[in-house]
């Protein structure tokens, strides 16, 4: 990740590179434990 890890809790939509013409929009969702 370009900002470093997921610490906030709550919803983060993070894009995938997972080729050079290929990306994957995906949110990873953070709660407490």
């Amino acid at each position: 990740l370009p900002n470093g890890p997921l610490k906030m809790i709550g919803d983060h939509a993070v894009v995938l590179a997972l080729h050079s013409d290929v990306t994957a929009d995906i949110t990873v969702v953070v709660v407490a434990e």
